[in-house]
């Protein structure tokens, strides 16, 4: 009986044959770009911009849903109960 190593290795053969048949069949609509992808740039840290202040910085517009509400945070209270004698 076949070990799970072989059957896993044998299920990614099975796997990457049919799907490089798919391919050869129904090629891709759209092709990988030519040349070498842009690199991606870091992240700037610490800078943060709300959705208003991108808004009008680029000028755009904000739409906001009016069903989603943030919940409420009820400022704590300190209770001062005077002792009974």
């Amino acid at each position: 009986m076949a070990g799970k190593g072989d059957r896993h290795h044998h299920l990614l053969k099975i796997g990457a044959e049919g799907f490089g048949m798919l391919d050869n069949i129904y090629p891709s609509r759209y092709p990988p770009p030519p040349g070498p992808l842009q690199p991606q740039h870091p992240f700037p840290q610490g800078f943060v911009m709300e959705c208003s202040e991108a808004a009008k910085k680029y000028g755009g517009i904000v739409f906001v849903d009016p069903r989603v509400r943030k919940p409420v945070k009820l400022p704590a209270q300190n209770y001062h109960y005077p002792e009974v004698d």
